[in-house]
C-alpha cells in the first residue's frame, strides 16, 4: 500500500425519505465525517420520475431532495446495486446516479451498460488509492445491467434444495452458488482494479434480510472469491441486521453491516 495510513467507515442500507434529510444522521454524522473515505449502500432510487420497474414491492422513487442526508453525512463512495434500485425503472436510476455524481459522491455498481456498472470508484487519499466495486446478489430478475438496457451489476445466484434424509417431509438442505459466468465476470473486475488501485473493496448486496446469524453457503463462495482475485476486503448489505464477519486469508469479509 502505498502513502499513509488512511481511515474508511463503512455503513449497511440507507434509505432516506423524510422532510428533514438531514435528521436521519443527526446522531452519527460527526463520526462518519471523520472518515478519510466513507460508504453506504443507497438503497432507493432518488428521482423525479419514473415508471414502475421490476420489483413489484418498490414504493417508487424518493423525492431527490433526500439525497441531502448524503452529503450532510460525508459520504464520498455509494453502491446502487441492490434489489431496489430498479424499483421504478432506468431512467430512475441513471437519474439517481447522476444527481449523486453531481454531489461529488462517487456511484458504484450501476450504469446504463456492463461497462459502467462495473467500472470501479476510486478515491484517492493520502496518497492511497482505493477502488470501490459493488454487486447485487439478491434479484430480482430484470435488475441486472444488460447492453441496452440499464441495471447493477450482478452475481447472480442459483438455489438448489436437496433432501438428506429419507423421512419424507423433513427440510432439505439448501444449496446456493453463483452463476459461474458471473463469478468470472467478477474475478476479473477486481483483477483489473487491483492494476490501477493500492486497494481494492469489493462490496454485495446478498444474504438472507431478517435472519439472526443465518449466512448462505454462496456468500463464502463469493467473498472469498473476491479475496482471492485480489480484494483486500468485503462489505456485505441488504439483511438489515449485524451479522458474523469472517477472516480469510488474513483479510476480512463483513457478511452484513
Amino acid at each position: 500500500m502505498a502513502g499513509e495510513s488512511l481511515t474508511l467507515i463503512a455503513v449497511g442500507d440507507v434509505r432516506v425519505n423524510r422532510a428533514e434529510p438531514e435528521s436521519a444522521f443527526a446522531g452519527t454524522a460527526d463520526l462518519i465525517r471523520q472518515a478519510d473515505i466513507a460508504f453506504c449502500n443507497m438503497e432507493a432510487p432518488y428521482a423525479s420520475q419514473g415508471a414502475m420497474g421490476t420489483a413489484p414491492h418498490g414504493a417508487g422513487p424518493h423525492d431527490p431532495a433526500n439525497l441531502a442526508a448524503f452529503s450532510y453525512a460525508g459520504f464520498h463512495v455509494v453502491s446502487l446495486a441492490n434489489n431496489h434500485a430498479m424499483d421504478w425503472g432506468g431512467d430512475a436510476l441513471m437519474e439517481a446516479r447522476d444527481r449523486v455524481l453531481e454531489m461529488g459522491i462517487q456511484p458504484v455498481g450501476a450504469g446504463g451498460d456492463g461497462p459502467e456498472a462495473r467500472k470501479p470508484g476510486i478515491v484517492e487519499r493520502n496518497g492511497t488509492k482505493v477502488a470501490f466495486l459493488a454487486y447485487n446478489c439478491v434479484g430480482p430478475p430484470g435488475t441486472e445491467v444488460q447492453e441496452d438496457r440499464p441495471g447493477c451489476a450482478a452475481v447472480r445466484i442459483i438455489t438448489s434444495y436437496h433432501p438428506c434424509d429419507y423421512q419424507p417431509g423433513t427440510p432439505p438442505e439448501i444449496l446456493t452458488f453463483a452463476r459461474p459466468e458471473d463469478l468470472k465476470a467478477m474475478v476479473e473486475d477486481i483483477r483489473q482494479a487491483k492494476s490501477v488501485a493500492d486497494v481494492v473493496v469489493a462490496t454485495f448486496h446478498w444474504g438472507l434480510h431478517n435472519v439472526r446469524a443465518l449466512l448462505a453457503a454462496y456468500q463464502h463462495e463469493v467473498g472469498e472469491a473476491a479475496i482471492d482475485a485480489g480484494a483486500d476486503l468485503v462489505l456485505g448489505h441488504h439483511p438489515h441486521i449485524l451479522k458474523g464477519i469472517e477472516v480469510y486469508k488474513g483479510k476480512v469479509i463483513v457478511h452484513s453491516l
